[in-house]
């Protein structure tokens, strides 16, 4: 908030606000409908603050270095020496105003040119790191790409029309000064920095040149090779992206017992390239939701003067980075907004090309790619390792799991001291299948409500049990607004007895049924939680293998938006590269399940576009009450869009579910791809338009058939539907 307070305190102007400010820290929407950014008075509802926004934080949102009418005021013009008049620009948030003066650089760089579109090319080819005590990684776009894990995007942040995502790191030069300082060679590598009179960095970059030489190695090319056996993450404050964690933390493998100030070098190297590595992985996830990829890097901020870093970072890249000669780039990127808004230029673009400096480049050397590539893949284990370190120690695995091997029990440990019966007792039932009861439970001590599911140890199998235990493991280890919480777990004599979070509300599609109006925007909305909940899954190794909307059920009675996954008995970790059980619900299930082929996460993504089509359409896109012509339809993707019912659908949705319901499994979108389809990014106002209450009586309908048919069994288990498969066959 410092650049619109100071823009206050020059002008005297309380309601302007900019663009950067409130969209990267205030949640301002910037990306519904392009050039008009609105607060959304949904999130201010949620969270209590309704009247906050235009009362408070202000309604006249401006872009950056537009003009505060008035200029400086008098009393400003007193303070500063300035004249009274003199032109005030809408500023940007301190790293932003970084970001812009790096990217003129890179729109200089094609001043002249006779493609007017070459500069506005060369930002979105550009990418901008403010290297300092943390690290924010500034990715411009002119489309709007949603990134998981990265902040963004914000439109106009940074770059009139662009988008911004900004990555960032925690702790970088602080992280190396916390390495640096808490090692026993600290005192000596700052004495040595003190008589070379240098930093302390410039020490140990000569003590590793040292070693490298030592070692037969190019001192000057080849340092970043001393680290093959010491491996670092840099998460000691957490991850801020693109895992996205504030639980992560650091670690190191390759540690000794010696101490010396050649092992202080080798930390902080190592350290370094950590840094760089971080910065690898946010790029990869840009990459990965659709970002083209960049020509050149513009580094500014005090790592950038730091010539190991700029190497290490080059070469583990393989991008060429650009560090801009006007050294203070936050200076200068304030300092184009003030001469846009001051009219000696037309444009923030024109004032970028006319003040934009050249750079100096650091070029990455192709020979050390392999080695950066075996050092990143070690990084990016380490980070997946520590995850999975933390599900294991909440799933209570490790020697509990050899032991539970051989008792024939499941030991799965939740540090319960007492018995079921001594923690909760039950009250009414809930629901029941064939092999379980669940009932409402009320825990003695607190009196909070619990659903709790008791199985009966007696009818499950071996495998049944394996079952219980992943789904158990996979509920336990994983964490998501929107998946079903599970709190206690007890193995008894004559039952296993599975405490989870209570959902009042009942199922999704029980709460639509009874709207009176309804459009695509509440249908795209429920979408886009569902995608949230998918993509969390995967990217945990975790495939469902059982979505449909049974196990879709309303957090409350009250709340029409809020909804969580439930039911992860079919769910499965990952552990290679795919599964071959199969297994499923008839009408959901995917064609390569059916076929007996070798499957994995695509086969969520076809049961999630059976669910679109039937939020949408209001019926099933594959129904036959012959079970062998219903999987043949499943199998061919025999379906269609009947005029009757989807007269009224956008293209874009029908695009969607055409992706998802494609039997070619290479060709089938995949959850990240889907965060970024045009129906999920497009404007709610626009899809509030396209009334689907003409086929709320059709889907009333399908929910009836379906709790019908439901009501013998719920769940076509494993060998059931291997039985089905084959009688269809």
């Amino acid at each position: 908030d410092l650049g619109d307070f100071l823009a206050y305190r020059a002008t005297g102007c309380r309601d302007v606000r900019s663009v950067c400010t409130t969209g990267c820290k205030w949640a301002l929407d910037t990306t519904s409908d392009p050039g008009r950014p609105r607060w959304d008075p949904s999130f201010w509802e949620a969270v209590g603050l309704a009247p906050l926004p235009e009362a408070k934080i202000g309604a006249d949102l401006r872009d950056v270095g537009a003009a505060v009418e008035g200029g400086v005021g008098a009393r400003a013009a007193a303070e500063l020496g300035l004249a009274p008049g003199t032109a005030v620009g809408v500023g940007l948030i301190d790293a932003h105003a970084g970001g812009l003066g790096c990217l003129a650089a890179a729109f200089a760089a094609h001043r002249g040119s006779e493609d007017p579109e070459e500069a506005r090319r060369a930002v979105e080819e550009s990418m901008v790191l403010i290297a300092g005590t943390s690290t924010c990684h500034m990715i411009s776009s002119r489309e709007c790409l949603f990134v998981e894990g990265v902040w963004g995007p914000f439109r106009s942040a940074v770059v009139p029309g662009f988008y911004l995502q900004e990555g960032g790191q925690s702790v970088t030069g602080a992280l190396l000064d916390h390495l640096i300082d808490g090692h026993p060679a600290a005192p000596e590598a700052r004495r040595r920095a003190e008589e070379g009179g240098q930093l302390v960095y410039g020490a140990l970059h000569d003590e590793l040149r040292r070693m490298a030489a030592a070692r037969g190695l190019d001192p000057e090319a080849e340092v970043g090779r001393l680290t093959a056996d010491l491996h670092l993450t840099p998460d000691f404050a957490g991850n801020r992206g693109p895992v996205a964690d504030p639980h992560l933390r650091g670690s190191m493998v390759g540690l000794s017992l010696s101490a010396t100030i050649q092992d202080l070098a080798l930390l902080y190297l190592s350290g370094l390239q950590a840094i760089c590595y971080g910065t690898r992985m946010i790029l990869d996830a840009a990459k990965k939701f659709g970002h083209p990829g960049w020509n050149q890097i513009y580094v500014c901020g005090g790592l950038s003067k730091q010539p190991l870093f700029l190497r290490e970072q080059a070469d583990s890249l393989g991008i060429p980075l650009a560090m801009p000669r006007e050294t203070e780039a936050v200076l200068l990127g304030s300092a184009i907004a003030g001469a846009s808004a001051s009219g000696c230029f037309a444009s923030v673009f024109e004032a970028m090309a006319a003040m934009g400096g050249a750079a100096g480049t650091v070029t990455p050397r192709p020979a050390l790619r392999p080695y950066h590539d075996r050092k990143y893949a070690v990084f990016r284990r380490m980070v997946e390792d520590q995850l999975a370190y933390r599900a294991l120690m909440a799933s209570g695995g490790g020697e509990a799991e050899n032991k539970a091997a051989k008792s024939g029990t499941l030991n799965i440990d939740f540090k319960n001291d007492q018995s079921f019966e001594g923690m909760y007792e039950l009250q009414r039932e809930l629901g029941s299948g064939s092999f379980s009861t669940v009932r409402e439970g009320i825990h003695k001590q607190t009196n909070e409500r619990f659903a709790v599911k008791v199985i009966k140890r007696m009818n499950l199998s071996r495998e049944d049990e394996e079952a219980l235990a992943e789904e158990v493991t996979i509920l336990h280890g994983i964490n998501h607004p929107n998946i079903i919480k599970v709190f206690d777990f007890f193995e008894e004599k004559d039952f296993y007895y599975l405490v989870t979070e209570l959902m009042q509300g009942g199922e999704l599609f029980d709460r639509i049924v009874k709207k009176t109006f309804y459009n695509e925007k509440e249908a795209r909305d429920l979408v886009k939680i569902l995608l949230s909940i998918v993509k969390h899954c995967h990217e945990n190794d975790i495939v469902h293998r059982d979505l449909k909307p049974e196990n879709l059920l309303m957090t409350s009675a009250d709340d029409d938006t809020s909804f969580a996954l439930a039911d992860f008995g079919f769910a499965k970790l990952l552990r290679g590269n795919t599964l071959t059980e199969q297994c499923g619900t008839p009408g959901y299930v995917a064609p390569e399940i059916l076929n007996g082929v070798p499957y994995g996460k695509p086969v969520d993504m076809w049961s999630f576009g059976v669910i679109l089509y039937i939020l949408l359409g209001g019926y099933a896109p594959f129904s036959e009450n012959n079970q062998s012509k219903l999987f043949a339809k499943i199998k061919s993707g025999a379906y269609e869009f009947h005029p009757d019912f989807w007269g009224n659908v956008s293209s874009d949705a029908k695009d969607l579910i055409a992706r998802m319901l494609q039997v070619d499994v290479a060709k089938r979108i995949t959850v990240e791809a889907a965060y970024n389809h045009p129906w999920v990014l497009a404007d709610a106002d626009v899809l509030s338009e396209r009334a689907l209450d003409g086929n709320l009586e059709e889907l009333r309908r399908f929910n009836a058939r379906r709790k019908f048919k439901a009501g013998g069994k719920a769940i076509v288990a494993a060998n059931r539907l291997a039985s089905m498969i084959q009688q269809a066959k």
